[in-house]
């Protein structure tokens, strides 16, 4: 095979497509708008996410006061026996809880830590399992009343928050708790939502890439024809020359230049005739 055959034949072959410079730009364009999801998702999220936690703690804190207040006041007027006997508190607590996380209820302990109420009437007057729970009952048996607070703690296994507020003379803890799953399940539906709306915008913005990426690509690989005829000294008219020397674009000046190298080569090989 002589010189000229594989030069030709060198220069007809096409770029595959790993290789491409399309691919490379398209596969740019899908790296950095992945992060970019990723990153603006993962800020979003955990803003979301801090943002309910303390919405939803700020109203556990709420109902751990109103309801502790409550309690005082019938104790006070009702007296202690009669306030925290278990069908006068079902009426005052059934159903208390943050609104549409059915985890969530009230309860009320004693100083010396029996279940004065609960949901389940089976744990009443038994002694509470609640590890934060047992620390307040230690902290009033010391005779110190602890201010209402939130506190996250685990429970079998399961994360939980609760808020307590002790009654005025100390003599019983209300607790309103919520498992963690149940009040962080918006932020799931938030973070699901949001993986499916960046894969989508990927893949949109991908196409739109491609598109654009691809009308830039053509008139290189337009050129690139017509220089590799003129290698082969092919001088024959190309198609579309007009709107490739016309483009305003650096393609455009490429054409130029190729078209100037074209007729620089016709006078030559004009006057090697002559």
């Amino acid at each position: 095979m002589s010189k000229g055959k594989k030069a030709r034949k060198t220069n007809s072959g096409k770029v595959g497509f790993f290789q491409s410079v399309r691919t490379k730009i398209v596969s740019c364009l899908i790296i950095a708008m992945a992060a970019l999801a990723v990153c603006v998702s993962f800020i979003f999220i955990h803003s979301v996410k801090a943002h309910l936690m303390e919405l939803n703690q700020n109203y556990l804190y709420d109902l751990a006061v109103a309801y502790g207040t409550e309690l005082c006041e019938q104790i006070e007027i009702q007296g202690y026996n009669t306030a925290t006997d278990y069908n006068n508190l079902n009426a005052t607590l059934s159903g208390v809880g943050v609104k549409g996380v059915e985890s969530s209820y009230a309860y009320l302990v004693s100083a010396d830590g029996t279940m004065l109420y609960h949901p389940t009437r089976d744990k009443v007057g038994q002694p509470v399992e609640n590890a934060v729970v047992k620390g307040l009952v230690e902290k009033l048996q010391a005779g110190v009343i602890p201010e209402p607070s939130v506190v996250q703690y685990d429970f079998n296994g399961t994360i939980k928050y609760a808020s307590y507020a002790i009654t005025e003379r100390g003599n019983c803890i209300l607790v309103i708790s919520a498992d963690e799953d149940e009040v962080m399940e918006p932020v799931v539906e938030v973070v699901r939502v949001g993986i499916i709306c960046a894969l989508v915008l990927v893949v949109v913005f991908a196409l739109i890439g491609y598109f654009v990426v691809n009308r830039i690509v053509k008139p290189i690989i337009e050129v690139t024809n017509i220089v590799g005829k003129l290698a082969h000294m092919d001088f024959s008219e190309n198609e579309g020359k007009e709107r490739l020397v016309s483009r305003k674009d650096e393609t455009g000046m490429m054409s130029r230049a190729v078209a100037e190298l074209r007729s620089q080569l016709l006078n030559v090989v004009s006057d090697l005739r002559d």
